[in-house]
This record gives structure tokens, C-alpha cells and sequence, in this order.
């Protein structure tokens, strides 16, 4: 018998022979012999599933088998055996293994950047699941889209599906689950730029990681929270929790996140300039980064590696580090850190004395920041149309159920009183002495439904004076809103303090709604002419000089909804001030008039000036336009058009809605 092969039934030998065997060899040999078992294993797997008389159960079961094997290996493998687990469990009518199935695919899709055809399975494991009312893989779907939404960059969606998942999952005693939420939700509003919210959100998440003792979740919740005070420059407070962070992770034999928290600390120590410790985190991490090659993590390092460079005026080797730190920010497309590394790079270079390519250098950096003030732009706008979307949606239901409770106590009662009426139609047969007992219960009745109407008359009084104190108390909030707004102007620059004014207006025009919603005689109607004159005449008040005359026509007596106004308000206020802020001539005065007519079933508001007029490359989808892009959106909400036309001179926004 060879040295190395091995003898049935015949341990003794087989210790012989292993005891004369290089243990060099031996660790090579047993990953060998594990791979060829794995491989005997899923040979035999797919050798069953393709026999006839294997039941369609069992071949779920294998398909399963082998979408878990070749899930981080070969993820088109992977994908294929989970579509074959949906077929076959479809086929044996198992909806758990359906939903389960449907679930891997849009994961696996979402791993290969498919990010549509990931968002198609989860909505359609989402139907099935909601369908047998599923409430944890409700949450759990909810979470997989809002994420896929956040990676696409729609963050008002991602707003509305995270806070999905919140309501189901808040109702549970699942604290890493919550947790995990609360986690994912604090670094989309991170990605927003609202460090309080997402300081707010991560605080949340710690205590539900605490009470699971997640330590993994635990050390992330500190390292999300020392990246914002980063931001922040608090660099003492970041510096505590990145340590934190490190303690956990190596108290727990964690050591998956060791470069994610020594580069945090590179940049506190680069940026509190103590270059001893940042040299330190360099030598810890410099070789970890290279083996596990991670793109993201590289570009930070050889940024940092950059700027350090830079600060002791080693320009040429920073213009190195950057290049480095380039090609690796390429790799995962991340504009905004490109943009700061060519800035950086580009002063590098030309402190080193290299100025060949500097025309092409700051193209590209201005074409980046222009893409990278667009999508800022965009987070922000997406955030506050998540906001109101929430906020119309918590009223609309309230109001639907306050509604839906009136309607079923009116009911009820009709019901009593039809009930009441077949009584009376049979006391009508009876003889002389039921006709006197007839005629009293009559009496009683009535006295009944007197009773009844004063109670309904002064439930409805009340519910009156409840929606008008409602929207009192809201317009003394917005009130308030405004008053904070005006403080903060104070000492800030102009463009501050433009900005500020801007909120301050849109803020009003939404209080002037609740306003006359509470000293109106109904509860869900706004007159328009005096709606707008009141705004006219507060933007007049605010912004205008005197060398600028607004005026205001409004033909006839126009009603519209309490919604409408509100959707109205923002578009005419957006106008009439961009009209008085950038459509004055220095050498006259400047007219602005609004006009309000009804045109059929619909309301034609128009706003004209006699200003500069509007530039030839204009549209109201162009980016930087943040009011024009408000206006054009409201309206779509309103079901209205808008238009505009040149007029010479001047500029004319007309805005067409049907009255509800």
C-alpha cells in the first residue's frame, strides 16, 4: 500500500500512515478534500433534479440547495437555480417558497447593479406578502426598496418606504430589526445634509441595538455618528466615538470594519494637524487596504495621503497620491469626492510647477460642480416633497376617518328610524284604542328626533369650531416659524438672508390659508380675490421697493378648495418674487400685475412684468431654477398647466387649473 491512501475499515494503519505524512501536506490535502465533498454534493444536486421521478417538492428543495451554494461564488448561478425554486414552488403551490425565491432574485439583482429589475421582484413579493398579510416581510420588503430607491437617488421615495417599514415594525418587539431602520434611515438623511435628523435617528438606533446587544449594529451606530460630527468639524466628539467604535470592535474580534474607522481617524488627525498619529494610522492599515482592495476605502486613504502631503509641501508626490486616489474614485463614480480631489490636485500641480493640462483640469471642475450642486438640489427638493407627501397623508386620513365615523353614526340612525316607521305603518291596522296608543308613541318619537337633532346639530357646531381652531393654531405655528426665520437674519450675509426671506414667504403663504380657513364661514372653501391680495400685499410689504408697483385684478367671486389654495399660494408666491427679484430694469420702474379670471370650469391666473424679460436658454426644468421648478411642479399637483410667454417687455406665467 502507497504512503497517503487510505484503508477501509482499517484505522490503526491509517493513523500509520498519516503520522509519515508532511503536516504541510496535510492542510493542503483537507481544504482538497472538502472541495471535492462540496463538488460531489452539488453534482449530485443537479443530477436529481434533472431525474423524472424526482417530485416537484424535492426539486424545490435541491434548487434551494444550490441557489445557496453558488450565491457568493457565481451569482448568475445563483440567479438561475432562484428561478427555478419559483418555478417549481409554484408548480407544488408553496407561497412561502415563492415569496422566498422572488426575494433572492431582487437581492441578487440588486448585488449585480440591476437595480430596476430588483425593484420588480420586491414589489411583486410585496403584493403577495400583503395579500396573506405578512406584517415582518411587509417591513422587511419595505426596507430592500427603500434602499434600492436610495442608491437611485430618489430619496422622497425612500422617505415614504423607510417610514412603511417603521410603522409595521414599531408595533413589534423586533428591537434589531427597528434598529437596522432607524440605522438605514440616518444615512440617507446623511446623504440629505440633516446631520440633527440623522444624529436623532442613529441615537434611536443604538438603543434598540442595546437591548439586542447587536455588537456589529452597535460599533456601526458610533462610527455613523462620529462621520457626522466629522462633517461638522466637532473633531473632539468624532474622535470619542470612532474609538468607541474601535474598543467594540476589538473587544468582539470584529475586525471587518478596522480600516473604515483608521481612515475616519486619518481625517481627524490630519485635519487637528497631529501628523505623528496620522502617520501611526498609516503604517496600521497600509497593507490591510491593498489585500482587500476595496474602492472606496482607497481613494480616502490616498486622499488623505494627498492632503498630508500638501500641507508639508511635498507637492509632487500629493499630485501622485491624488492620481492614486482618482482612479479609484473613478471606479465607483462618487462626483463629489472627485470634485474635492481635483481641486486639491489641481493646486498641487500647480504649486509643483505642472500647468500643461490646467485648462482641461478646471473644466472638468466646474462641469463637476454644476452636477454636483444639481444633485444637492435635488436631495433637497426630493426631502421636501417627501415631507408634505407625509404630512397631506396623515391629514387626508384623519379626515377620511373622522368622515367615515359621521357617515356610519348617520347611518345607524336612519336605520333606527326606517326601523321606527314599519312600527308605525302596523299600528295603522289596529282598532280605536291601538290608534291612541298609536298617536302618543308618535309623540314620544318626535320628541325623540328633537332630541337626536340637537345633539347631531351640536356635534357638527363643535367639529366646526374644532377644524377652526385647528387651523388657528396652525397659523399661529407657521407665525412663530416666520418670527425664528426673522431672527436668524440677523448678521447673516445677503444671500443668507435672501434665502431666509424666500422661506419666510412660502411659510406665509400656507398660514394665510388656515388664516381664512378660521375666520371663514366653511371649513374647506378659500375666497381667492381676497386670498391673493393678502399675499400681494404681504410680498409688497417685504420685498418690494419703490421704484416697483404690484397690482392686483381678480374678476368675479372665485372659489376653490382649501388644497388648491394652499398648492396656489406657493405657485404665485414663487412668481412674485422672482419677478421682483431678477426682472428689474435699473433704468425704470418696474410693473408687476396679477390678474384672476374664471374661464368656464377653470381659473386662469396670470402674472405679467414689464422687466428685462426672461434669457433666450430659459426653461422652467432648467437646473438652478429651484423656484420655476416648484412653480411647474405645484401646478402638475393642481392638474393645471403652465405656460409662460415672452411679452416685449416684460415676462408673462400663466397658470390654468379646473376648480374643485
Amino acid at each position: 500500500m502507497q504512503k497517503g491512501f487510505f484503508i477501509a475499515n482499517k484505522p490503526l494503519q491509517n493513523k500509520r500512515i498519516l503520522a509519515g505524512v508532511n503536516r504541510k501536506k496535510l492542510f493542503l490535502i483537507i481544504p482538497l478534500l472538502c472541495f471535492l465533498n462540496g463538488y460531489t454534493q452539488v453534482g449530485n444536486w443537479k443530477k436529481k433534479m434533472s431525474q423524472k421521478n424526482v417530485s416537484v417538492h424535492d426539486k424545490s428543495y435541491y434548487a434551494d440547495s444550490l441557489l445557496l451554494n453558488y450565491r457568493k461564488s457565481n451569482r448568475d448561478s445563483a440567479l438561475y437555480y432562484a428561478r427555478l425554486l419559483v418555478h417549481y414552488a409554484s408548480l407544488d403551490k408553496d407561497t412561502g417558497s415563492v415569496e422566498y425565491g422572488q426575494v433572492h432574485i431582487g437581492s441578487l439583482h440588486h448585488l449585480k447593479g440591476n437595480l430596476d429589475s430588483s425593484l420588480f421582484y420586491y414589489f411583486k413579493t410585496l403584493e403577495s406578502y400583503k395579500a396573506r398579510k405578512f406584517a415582518d416581510g411587509i417591513a422587511a420588503v419595505y426596507n430592500n426598496i427603500a434602499t434600492i430607491y436610495k442608491m437611485q437617488s430618489r430619496y422622497d421615495l425612500a422617505i415614504k418606504n423607510y417610514y412603511e417599514a417603521l410603522e409595521i415594525l414599531k408595533k413589534t418587539r423586533r428591537y434589531n430589526a427597528i434598529g437596522n431602520l432607524y440605522s438605514n434611515f440616518a444615512g440617507l438623511y446623511y446623504l440629505l445634509e440633516n446631520h440633527q435628523k440623522a444624529l436623532e435617528l442613529y441615537g434611536k438606533a443604538k438603543e434598540f441595538f442595546l437591548k439586542e446587544k447587536d455588537v456589529h449594529e452597535i460599533t456601526h451606530t458610533y462610527r455613523g455618528i462620529g462621520r457626522i460630527y466629522i462633517q461638522q468639524k466637532k473633531y473632539t466628539e468624532a474622535e470619542k466615538e470612532i474609538k468607541q467604535a474601535l474598543a467594540f470592535d476589538s473587544k468582539n474580534n470584529i475586525k471587518v470594519f478596522f480600516p473604515e474607522n483608521h481612515l475616519l481617524l486619518m481625517e481627524i488627525y490630519l485635519a487637528t494637524g497631529r501628523h505623528n498619529k496620522f502617520r501611526e494610522s498609516v503604517k496600521l492599515i497600509h497593507q490591510l487596504l491593498h489585500t482587500e482592495k476595496q474602492a472606496h476605502n482607497l481613494a480616502a486613504y490616498y486622499k488623505y495621503l494627498g492632503d498630508f502631503e500638501s500641507k508639508q509641501k511635498n507637492w509632487k508626490k500629493a499630485v501622485q497620491h491624488y492620481d492614486t486616489s482618482l482612479n479609484y474614485a473613478n471606479v465607483e463614480n462618487l462626483p463629489e469626492v472627485k470634485l474635492d480631489l481635483l481641486k486639491n490636485r489641481l493646486l498641487a500641480a500647480v504649486n509643483a510647477g505642472d500647468q500643461h493640462m490646467f485648462t482641461q483640469e478646471w473644466n472638468e471642475i466646474q462641469q463637476l460642480e454644476k452636477q454636483v450642486q444639481e444633485l444637492r438640489q435635488d436631495r433637497i427638493t426630493q426631502e421636501t416633497e417627501a415631507r408634505y407627501n407625509l404630512r397631506d397623508k396623515e391629514a387626508l386620513i384623519l379626515a377620511l376617518n373622522q368622515r367615515n365615523t359621521t357617515a356610519h353614526q348617520l347611518v345607524e340612525k336612519e336605520r333606527e328610524l326606517k326601523a321606527q316607521g314599519q312600527k308605525q305603518n302596523l299600528y295603522l291596522w289596529i282598532g280605536i284604542s291601538g290608534i291612541c296608543v298609536f298617536f302618543i308613541y308618535v309623540l314620544f318619537i318626535n320628541r325623540k328626533l328633537n332630541t337626536t337633532k340637537k345633539q347631531l346639530e351640536k356635534t357638527v357646531e363643535q367639529k366646526d369650531f374644532l377644524f377652526k381652531e385647528l387651523n388657528h393654531r396652525v397659523k399661529n405655528n407657521l407665525h412663530i416659524v416666520n418670527s425664528f426665520l426673522g431672527i436668524e437674519m440677523h448678521g447673516k450675509t445677503k444671500d443668507v438672508q435672501d434665502i431666509l426671506k424666500t422661506c419666510e414667504a412660502r411659510i406665509h403663504s400656507l398660514g394665510l390659508v388656515h388664516e381664512m380657513l378660521y375666520q371663514g364661514e366653511t371649513i374647506e372653501q378659500v375666497e381667492l380675490k381676497q386670498y391673493v391680495e393678502k399675499l400681494v400685499s404681504y410680498l409688497t410689504n417685504t420685498l418690494v421697493g419703490k421704484d416697483t408697483t404690484v397690482t392686483t385684478t381678480v374678476s368675479g367671486h372665485l372659489i376653490i378648495s382649501s388644497h388648491q389654495s394652499v398648492l396656489l399660494g406657493l405657485i404665485v408666491n414663487e412668481l412674485l418674487t422672482n419677478a421682483i427679484k431678477y426682472a428689474k430694469d435699473p433704468s425704470r420702474y418696474l410693473t408687476i400685475s396679477l390678474f384672476a379670471r374664471q374661464d368656464g370650469k377653470n381659473i386662469v391666473i396670470e402674472i405679467k412684468d414689464d422687466g428685462v424679460g426672461l434669457k433666450e436658454d430659459f426653461t422652467p426644468q432648467k437646473p438652478g431654477s429651484l423656484g420655476m421648478k416648484l412653480a411647474n411642479g405645484l401646478t402638475q399637483q393642481l392638474n393645471g398647466t403652465f405656460t409662460y410667454e415672452r411679452l416685449n417687455p416684460g415676462t408673462c406665467f400663466r397658470i390654468v387649473f379646473e376648480v374643485k
